[in-house]
């Protein structure tokens, strides 16, 4: 009988013991490939935020309704932020080439297009306000942007691409994205529809330290241009805080850069000029930069800017509440950059750095 009694504990603790790894197995391989999404995205955000000068040519794919597959050919050249060259060649209606040159230097952007029957068009636009980044001024960064905010990141698949090991990433149902497995950088990021790849970008080539001429970044000019369109989106480069204040109609606060940081570029956005159907919030904005990374610092005058940190800490956006000089503040992490928010005497004063969140303080700190 005790023999019995203990060939069906044995049974007993056997049965509860297969149950429990039942369950615990695929609990173990979900939080394993959540973690090894986790560390992709780290790895892909990072290694391309840490990117300086680099060029790249990227081929779009369309596949229509009717099946017709379309494509694009884009060459970027970066060499900073607010200085790039993006070359666009397409084909039209009647399959005659289209090609589009893009030079960004600084404030000022310049586009030529030359067209099927051989015209051309000069597009130009000037006050552009400086950037932290060229990570959301072009497909590749858009790419890494929708990694880094996918909440639910998937690991569905491995590969190769080039002859290098790649992973699958699903950004969605639909949306998925291969990484090489070594740089974290993206190689194809794909959308799917009914089984079939509706839309593919595919970098065909990455350089990175790229060698980089002045001659790439002349200034286009067209005679003779078919169509001219001139757009002024507002920013004026100043010297200092007070060269501003006029304009703006209050005086903004200097900014005292961290150790390892200097001005590169400050100036006020024009609170007069129109953009879209109504006009440009006046900012006073500053732009440093260093050998570790960037920052921009705005300030806009806000008659409740107390009020709209305490809004953004008790909502329910993704900040989390800190300390500037004992006042509170908002931190958001936003696809491998920090954002932080605070009030100082009637203006609200934001701070962008891919440096982290302690330089993104000091700066903060910094606003006199």
């Amino acid at each position: 009988m005790n023999q019995m009694r203990a060939r069906w504990g044995m049974a007993a603790i056997f049965v509860v013991a297969a149950t429990v790894a039942l369950f615990a197995v695929p609990a173990l391989l979900e939080r394993a490939t959540v973690a090894h999404a986790e560390e992709l995205r780290t790895r892909c955000v990072k290694g391309f935020s840490t990117k300086r000068a680099w060029r790249a040519e990227l081929v779009v794919t369309e596949r229509g309704s009717d099946g017709e597959r379309a494509s694009q050919v884009q060459q970027l050249v970066v060499r900073g932020p607010g200085q790039y060259r993006l070359v666009v060649r397409e084909r039209d209606g009647r399959g005659r080439e289209v090609v589009s040159t893009t030079v960004r230097t600084g404030s000022t952007m310049r586009t030529v297009r030359t067209l099927g029957d051989g015209s051309t068009e000069l597009h130009l636009v000037s006050g552009m306000r400086p950037v932290l980044s060229l990570g959301r001024d072009n497909l590749l960064g858009q790419t890494v942007e929708a990694v880094a905010s996918t909440r639910a990141l998937k690991v569905v698949g491995s590969g190769s691409h080039g002859g290098r090991p790649t992973d699958r990433l699903a950004l969605g149902a639909d949306r998925f994205v291969w990484v090489d497995r070594e740089t974290g950088l993206p190689v194809e990021e794909q959308v799917v529809s009914n089984g079939e790849v509706v839309h593919s970008v595919q970098v065909r080539h990455f350089e990175d330290d790229a060698a980089i001429s002045d001659a790439e970044f002349a200034a286009a000019t067209v005679s003779g241009a078919r169509a001219l369109i001139e757009e002024d989106l507002g920013f004026r480069e100043v010297a200092g805080p007070a060269d501003a204040s006029i304009a703006l109609g209050f005086t903004p606060r200097s900014v005292d850069p961290s150790a390892g940081l200097a001005v590169r570029l400050q100036g006020y956005v024009d609170p007069t000029v129109t953009i879209g159907d109504g006009p440009a919030e006046g900012a006073f904005v500053v732009a440093l930069a260093g050998s570790r990374g960037e920052a921009i610092v705005t300030q806009v005058a806000r008659d409740d800017a107390a009020g709209t940190v305490a809004a953004a800490l008790g909502g329910a956006d993704d900040g989390r509440g800190v300390l500037v000089a004992g006042q509170p503040a908002v931190v958001f992490d936003e696809a491998g950059l920090v954002r932080l928010v605070f009030a100082r005497e009637g203006l609200l004063v934001t701070v962008e750095t891919d440096l982290g969140e302690a330089e993104a303080i000091s700066l903060a700190e910094g606003v006199r």
